[in-house]
């Protein structure tokens, strides 16, 4: 069994950031395609279409939790299935997109589904950016028991909080 350091997993996962920088720079075609490529299992984080606001704060939050040695906020759980794990398999059969857009700038994709089975509907909003190609800018879990914006969550995350 290997044994990492934190601050080995930590390195490893800035270097990872980083490169989302290079890989994501395209995006995709529309905003619905943008969100559809964070639950497709074969898009790896990496070339996932984030903006270069969220890949800036993704990083500082790296950073800091790199500095200190601990996980911060925005870094301790995965935003797309709003935990740290789900039953994939039920999540992707119950997974629902929807075109909330109000803003053409920044157009709106909720979407929906179920973390296990007999837990609960989650909805999330993503908000996207055409960044020379349609880029998720940020997610957020509204209008529910835990209320949380990824963006400033990291943000938080980049002050050590």
């Amino acid at each position: 069994m290997i044994r990492l350091s934190r601050r080995a997993v930590l390195a490893a996962a800035l270097t990872g950031f980083a490169a989302t920088a290079a890989s994501a720079q395209q995006g995709a075609a529309s905003p619905m395609d943008a969100v559809k490529a964070f639950y497709n299992s074969k898009i790896p984080d990496e070339a996932r279409p984030y903006s270069q606001r969220l890949i800036r704060l993704r990083l500082a939050a790296t950073r800091r939790s790199q500095q200190i040695n601990e996980p911060v906020s925005g870094l301790d759980f995965d935003p797309t299935i709003d935990g740290q794990d789900a039953d994939m398999a039920v999540l992707l059969r119950s997974l629902q997109y929807f075109d909330t857009t109000t803003d053409p700038i920044k157009p709106t994709i909720q979407v929906t589904f179920t973390q296990s089975r007999g837990a609960p509907p989650v909805t999330l909003t993503y908000t996207t950016i055409n960044e020379g190609g349609w880029k998720v800018d940020d997610i957020a879990k509204l209008r529910q028991r835990s209320n949380w914006r990824w963006s400033t969550l990291l943000a938080r995350g980049a002050k050590g909080q």
